[in-house]
Formats: C-alpha cells, structure tokens, sequence
C-alpha cells in the first residue's frame, strides 16, 4: 500500500514527481496552479479547514501580546537547558553517512551518557527525511530510541511564498507600497536565502493589518465567525476565491 493509498489528504500526483536530478525534476506540463487546484479539490472538509483558521486568527488578535505575540510560558520544572556540543566538521544534512554521525553524537551524549531514553531530534525537511528512512529501514534497535521531527521553519517558509506569488497582485502589491516596503519587498526576487526574514515579517505584518482592520470594522460580529461568513458569503475573498482568477 502507498502512503496515498490511505490518506485523502496525500493525493497521488504529491507522489508521483520525477526525482530531483539537475533541472530534470520540474513538471514543466503542470499549470502553474496545478497544486493548488489539486489540493483544493481532494480536502472535502477545505472549506471547515479555512473557518478554522478564521476563527484562530480572530481568537488570538485580544489575547496576550496580540496576534504576533509569543506567548508567556513559563515550564513547570523551570527553563530548558541549552546544551552546546562540539561541532562535527565537514558534515552537512545531505548524505546518509552524516546524518548518521550526527545521531551517533546525540546517541553517545542523551542515551549512554545521561541514561535517556527517547530523545526528539528536530531537523529541518532534508535532515528528517534522512532521519526518518534510516529509522524506518534499520534492521535493528540502532534507532529506537530515535523520534524524528520535521522543523516548522521551512515549511512556515514555503507557505508564505505561496501566498506572496498567488496574492502580490490582487493585494499583497498595495501592502507593500502603502507601508512604504518597496526597498525589501518586492514581487519576483524573494526566494533567496537573504529576503527569509524580511518576507515572514512582512506578511506577519499583512496578516495583522487585516484582522485589525476587520475587527474595527465588523466589531461584536466575529464574535460568530461561522454566522459571520454564512452573512457575507457573497463576497469574493481568500475564503471563497473566484475560479477565473487562478488561470
């Protein structure tokens, strides 16, 4: 059975690209909102998803230090505690061999030195998708004590650059010029490594103008986010996009 044969959030096509080998891997015949469409069409419950995150959004904005806040948390048993190893030199996250050094440095350290037994090793994708085949492929209790988890950066990442390319020109464009951002935000340029922090912090920006200016404007009646959406369901926004627009 294939992971997608089981799960309807995973359709096949996510399955189905071509290795990533040089330029070779890009589906050059895939419309430019293929994945978009695809996706959009698989989730039933899409829609629900949205409210969703309508309603946390709306929740969070009077809640703490607002909606971009950190939340004050203090641990019961008191500040985790921050251990520095030695670096290991000349070990990236691509190959299979460091990867397994690098476990083999937090086995060492956490399971024989300090007598744990399970410990959570974050990564980012590359480095859990190593880590997750070699638990998975291992013959033996080598990585039992292993629980890979994938790190929330990259994805955090992608996501944003999905909505800067779908919504730059119907509104994300505006933002930009009004808050005055031209000199570090701008429409084709902001996949590179460097523009990270200026993108997050910018649609973090776009995120809160909105739910302010909603709150403002709509006060007591998001209240009922769902009885709020059912009353302006005949405007076109990111809860209900306009088909034509996605050619």
């Amino acid at each position: 059975m294939h992971a997608h044969d089981s799960n309807p959030f995973m359709p096949s096509f996510l399955f189905s690209a071509n290795s990533r080998t040089g330029d070779g891997w890009q589906r050059t015949h895939v419309g430019y909102h293929a994945t978009y469409r695809r996706i959009n069409g698989v989730l039933e419950n899409s829609d629900a998803t949205l409210r969703d995150f309508w309603k946390q959004m709306l929740a969070l904005r009077d809640q703490g230090t607002g909606l971009l806040g950190h939340p004050d948390y203090t641990p019961p048993a008191g500040a985790s505690t921050l251990i520095y190893q030695p670096p290991l030199y000349d070990t990236g996250t691509a190959s299979y061999q460091d990867v397994r050094r690098i476990l083999a440095r937090i086995h060492d350290y956490h399971i024989k030195c300090l007598g744990q037994r399970i410990v959570l090793v974050v990564g980012d994708h590359q480095t859990y998708d190593r880590m997750l085949k070699l638990k998975i492929n291992s013959t033996s209790n080598e990585y039992s004590w292993l629980v890979p988890l994938p790190g929330e950066f990259h994805f955090k990442w992608h996501v944003t650059l999905a909505l800067h390319r779908l919504w730059w020109k119907r509104l994300a464009g505006w933002f930009c010029a009004t808050a005055g951002m031209i000199e570090t935000i701008n429409e084709n340029s902001m996949e590179a490594a460097d523009k990270i922090k200026y993108i997050l912090d910018f649609y973090s920006r776009v995120c809160l103008a909105i739910i302010t200016y909603l709150s403002k404007v709509f006060g007591a009646e998001l209240r009922d986010v769902d009885a709020f959406l059912v009353a302006h369901a005949d405007n076109l926004g990111a809860c209900n996009p306009p088909h034509d627009t996605c050619e």
